[in-house]
């Protein structure tokens, strides 16, 4: 830096709590440099940036105006000094969104703290000197630039916009960026998209043309795909109904036919009817004449037959009473009889008795033998029995021994219940701990539904590690999210925040080797994008508190650290201790402004702490040593909301096991118990079978007892009932001779009752004879008679049917008569038509055939099924594939000129972009690279779809490798940022960029590296035809190689900084 001579030096002032000066000090690399500062004679570019002017901008700027050169202008000041805010002025000034920045998302945000309004003011190149390129122009005089000024308001989050002193719209603002080909929207710090300087065509708009065509291509490839997918519907849908509708016509066709038919069929049935009614008149008359015949014949039977019937009743009188008097006599006859039979019985009857009574007597004494012998035989018995006082004695004893044993089982019984009564609620104490620990278990499920839908990368990784850990040689640690358990869901958003970034989703490893290979499996085969560490080797009490947390929480009302609120693995814990501080994380409840700007300035040791709300983040000036603050919301927590609490877990685990042992002491108690049941039941058991056996002897001695008893009771009954059987003979003999003498009497009446019987018998033949002959003549002339009559009445039911047939019969003929003519049109004779009777001619002519014949069209009619509707849908889809088959043919005529344009495009646009990618691009790229002893190469990536062509860089920073895609994976920060600067230098000549600006490109690059790097962009910055370039960087190297072209800018920071309209480069020399 010593060749270094300064040129120009400005600084702002500005307040923030405390007073504060910042100072951009721009220095030029010779002097021959300075000398053309001097003269104004700067040459810019078009759209190149000649003056930033910002007023009360961000948290560092009050006012200051920057004045940068027309190639390479290397901004450098310690952080926190305000360079990355001339990014945001230059990005917000010329029209960028504050998203772009990713930083604030409002532009109040960018207005300082405590002011209401603040602007961007940017003065860009617009004409060019005669003697130079179009794109080249001098400095001076400022009044033939464009100068852009954005208000922004603080209370409205607003802007405003002017241009040249003059209100504009944001939409003009865009039209000059535009014009300019400022692009800030691109990825690489307002880096523009390739747009080819020196192509012979404009491949940018030829890219744009064939995405559009392709795009219009598609679209009609869809809907010709479409059309042609609904055209082979419509056939297909044609196909499966076009027999349908076929059958339909022949099903209307064969219905035609049955019509005609049922017609002459009405035609054919009047015909037939009125050949009946003719007939029927016939008949009606014939019968008529019948009838009275019949009537003649009749008179005379009928006389006859009622004279005979006269006698015949006379007859039948007699007859009744020769019966009468039969039936008196032999009734009397009978009566007698039954008389003498009695007597017969009564001669048998004292006999039968006087046997019965010897029979008894013979059966008295056997049974007073037998009774004699049982009584023997019972009183044996008893003999050999114990006697009912013993008995009695046993089976006191067995009851008394049973009532003491059903004692013991009731008491044993009351034991087992109240067991059981306290079993239950140890029961209910696990079933309960058991259903709070499966819904703790549920805590971690939740979580990695939320990791799944924040990172899925991170989600899939996780399932691969729970079924691999074996593979490792300890085990590696998920996320710290998934494991983690916050001891008081009070303070779970500040946990949250603490552990928020980008190691949240970090797996740790505990050794090196694991790390290696999970890392190696999980990003090159897995291809998954997740964070990946290992852990440190210092244990957890090395990391001790900057601050004493009993200070802070007796001083400043501090209530507790995040590291005592969490529970998780050590290994974890370390890591976070390490690279986040947990240690010194401390959280207060609802601290005043008061009490947290006193924690802001008195505990200087804290960066970062909590409030109930809020967290803030607290730096110190390295110049002035003024505190920097920033705060921000505490979120809601999104992952952490559900955590477990480990000593409630360990409380219901212990509570769990303590019921379980007491159940089991419950348990061995209860069978105990039972056992003892089962024995007293057994011994019980016992004790009945002996008193039954008790019992049965006591009952067969009862028994016993009274058979002895009953036996000798009717022993006496027996031997006190004898009788005399001479007597009862004696008396036998007199009662039969009184019995004889009454039989004789009773004969005598019987024979002459048996010839009065036989008279009347006499009698009764004789009436019955006469009655016979009257009977049969009668008979024979009620058969005549009955015949006659029931000719006469068949006669008249036919006359009757045949009058109402008749009138039927006339009734149908008129009826089909007018029928038939009904459907015929008024027609009187088909005959006479010419139409029905040629049609009549080709159909049969008997009723059965044609019966026949529409049977059988209905039945091939029905066959034919249809629907009109399907006739209607066919005959329309018709239509339509006529007119979609004119469609199709157009449109495909269509596409097949448009592949043809398509084709012609690519060609021009493919060929020269390859050349300009391959030959130019890739060739600096690479020339580039073995300028650093590396290798690189550009490559453009083809796609068939237009709008995924891309280009891709392959990179080799070590001999040993193969060119490898750059990536976020396979290359460190350094050398990222190395082929990202060097990739932009390669696109210098063929971009037309006006600016390029990059922030702390040079960050995590080796000392070689930035070395390199600056050189090549000294040396492009240098010549001819190259954008300006802005360079920011907290540091620069020693001796390094400057050109004329470059001017650095130091950015200072302090309280005595004076007005940079004050400021005065020579004055403060002298």
């Amino acid at each position: 830096m010593a060749a270094l001579k300064v040129a120009k030096k400005f600084a702002s002032s500005g307040r923030e709590r405390h007073t504060k000066h910042k100072r951009i000090d721009n220095e030029s690399s010779s002097d021959s440099f300075e000398n053309d500062c001097d003269t104004g004679q700067d040459v810019f570019r078009k759209g190149a940036l000649v003056r930033v002017l910002l007023h009360n901008f961000c948290r560092t700027f009050d006012d200051v105006q920057f004045e940068p050169c027309a190639q390479l202008n290397v901004v450098v000041g310690p952080n926190g000094t305000g360079k990355s805010s001339l990014m945001c002025a230059i990005c917000l000034g010329l029209g960028g969104a504050p998203r772009l920045l990713g930083r604030a998302k409002d532009v109040k945000h960018y207005v300082k703290n405590g002011k209401d309004t603040g602007f961007v003011e940017i003065e860009l190149c617009v004409e060019c000197c005669d003697d130079e390129p179009m794109f080249f122009r001098v400095a001076n005089p400022r009044g033939r630039n464009r100068v852009i000024r954005r208000i922004m308001s603080a209370a409205h989050n607003n802007s405003s916009w002017t241009i040249d002193g003059r209100e504009a719209r944001e939409k003009d603002v865009f039209e000059i960026v535009k014009e300019m080909n400022i692009q800030l929207s691109n990825k690489c710090q307002f880096l523009p998209q390739i747009g080819p300087e020196h192509a012979s065509v404009d491949l940018f708009g030829l890219h744009q043309q064939l995405k559009e065509k392709q795009r219009s291509q598609s679209t009609v490839a869809n809907e010709l795909g479409k059309k042609k997918d609904t055209l082979i519907e419509l056939q297909r849908q044609n196909q499966l109904v076009e027999r349908d509708v076929q059958r339909y016509r022949e099903r209307q066709k064969y219905l035609q036919t049955i019509e005609h038919l049922k017609l002459k069929k009405l035609w054919v049935e009047y015909m037939f009817v009125r050949d009946q009614w003719t007939k029927a008149k016939s008949e009606r008359k014939r019968l008529e004449e019948v009838l009275k015949r019949l009537k003649a014949e009749m008179q005379p039977l009928k006389d006859k037959h009622k004279e005979k019937e006269g006698q015949l009743n006379s007859s039948k009188q007699l007859q009744q009473a020769a019966v009468k008097a039969l039936n008196q006599a032999k009734q009397a006859l009978k009566n007698k009889q039954d008389e003498l039979n009695q007597l017969e019985d009564e001669v048998d009857g004292p006999q039968q008795e006087l046997e019965k009574k010897k029979h008894e007597e013979a059966q008295r004494m056997k049974n007073i033998s037998v009774m004699e012998k049982e009584i023997e035989i019972f009183a044996h018995e008893m003999e050999q029995l114990e006697d009912a006082e013993s008995i009695q004695t046993k089976l006191a004893e067995k009851h008394k021994r049973m009532r003491d044993i059903q004692t013991q089982i009731d008491g044993i019984k009351a034991d087992q219940q109240q067991l059981l009564d306290e079993k239950r609620p140890l029961e209910d104490k696990i079933r309960r701990a058991e259903d709070m620990l499966r819904r703790m278990g549920d805590v971690r499920k939740q979580r990695l539904d939320k990791v799944r839908q924040r990172n899925r990368d991170v989600y899939e990784a996780v399932m691969w590690l729970s079924e691999n850990q074996h593979r490792f040689k300890q085990p590696i640690f998920e996320p710290i999210m998934l494991q983690v358990n916050v001891r008081d869901q009070t303070y779970v958003r500040q946990v949250e925040a603490a552990l928020s970034g980008r190691d949240a989703l970090s797996f740790v490893a505990q050794n090196p080797e694991d790390y290696e290979a999970f890392t190696s499996i999980v990003h090159d085969n897995m291809k998954l994008k997740v964070n990946s560490a290992c852990a440190p080797s210092e244990r957890l009490d090395y990391f001790k508190p900057s601050v004493s947390f009993e200070v802070l929480k007796e001083k400043y009302h501090f209530e507790k650290r995040v590291i005592d609120l969490i529970e998780v693995p050590e290994p974890l814990l370390c890591f976070f201790c390490k690279y986040h501080h947990l240690q010194d994380l401390p959280i207060a409840g609802n601290l005043g402004p008061a009490d947290i700007q006193r924690v802001i300035h008195e505990v200087k040791q804290l960066q970062s702490f909590f409030t109930a709300s809020s967290r803030y983040m607290v730096r110190h000036s390295k110049y002035s040593g003024q505190p920097i603050t920033k705060s921000s919301d505490l979120m809601d927590a999104f992952i952490l909301s559900g955590s477990v609490d480990l000593r409630q877990k360990e409380v219901l685990e212990r509570e769990i096991r303590e019921a379980q042992q007491a159940l089991e002491v419950i348990a061995v108690s209860y069978r105990e118990l039972e056992q003892q049941d089962v024995a007293l039941r057994q011994e019980d058991n016992r004790l009945r079978k002996e008193k039954n056996e008790l019992l049965k002897v006591k009952d067969n001695r009862k028994k016993l007892e009274a058979n002895i008893e009953s036996r000798r009771t009717k022993l006496t009954t027996l031997r006190s009932s004898s009788f005399d059987l001479k007597v009862l003979e004696e008396q036998c003999e007199e009662a039969v001779r009184k019995v004889q003498e009454k039989r004789v009497l009773c004969f005598n009446e019987l024979v002459a009752k048996v010839h009065v019987c036989l008279e009347a018998a006499h009698n009764r033949i004789k009436a019955g004879l006469d009655t016979t002959s009257v009977e049969v003549l009668h008979s024979y002339l009620t058969e005549r008679y009955q015949r006659k009559k029931i000719e006469w009445d068949n006669a008249e039911q036919e006359y009757e049917k045949s009058k109402e047939k008749e009138s039927t019969v006339k009734t149908v003929t008129q009826n089909k008569l007018t029928l038939a003519k009904s459907k015929s049109n008024g027609v009187e004779n088909p005959m006479n038509d010419e139409r029905l009777s040629r049609i009549f001619n080709t159909l049969p002519e008997d009723l059965g055939e044609i019966d026949d014949k529409i049977h059988e069209y209905h039945t091939m009619a029905e066959l034919c099924f249809g629907d009109e509707g399907v006739l209607k849908e066919y005959e329309e889809r018709e239509k339509r594939i006529e007119r979609l088959q004119e469609e199709v043919k157009e449109e495909e005529s269509s596409v097949d000129r448009d592949q043809q344009n398509i084709d012609g495009l690519k060609q021009s646009w493919l060929e020269p972009l390859r050349k300009l990618i391959d030959e130019k691009v890739s060739a600096k790229f690479a020339e580039f690279f073995r300028q650093m002893n590396c290798a690189g190469e550009v490559r453009l990536k083809e796609h068939e779809d237009f709008g995924k062509y891309g280009v891709e860089i392959l990179v080799k920073f070590r001999s040993s490798e193969e060119l490898q895609a750059l990536s976020a994976h396979r290359q460190s920060g350094g050398e990222r940022s190395v082929s990202t600067m060097l990739y932009l230098m390669a696109l210098q000549e063929i971009t037309k960029c006006p600016f390029r600006a990059v922030d702390e490109i040079n960050q995590g690059m080796d000392p070689a590296n930035e070395r390199r790097i600056f050189d090549l962009i000294v040396q492009t910055a240098s010549q001819q035809n190259t954008s300006q370039y802005f360079l920011l960087t907290p540091k620069l190297l020693q001796n390094l190689n400057y050109s004329p072209a470059v001017r650095v800018h130091i950015v200072a920071n302090g309280q005595e900084m004076v007005e940079y309209s004050e400021w005065n480069m020579d004055r403060f020399l002298l």
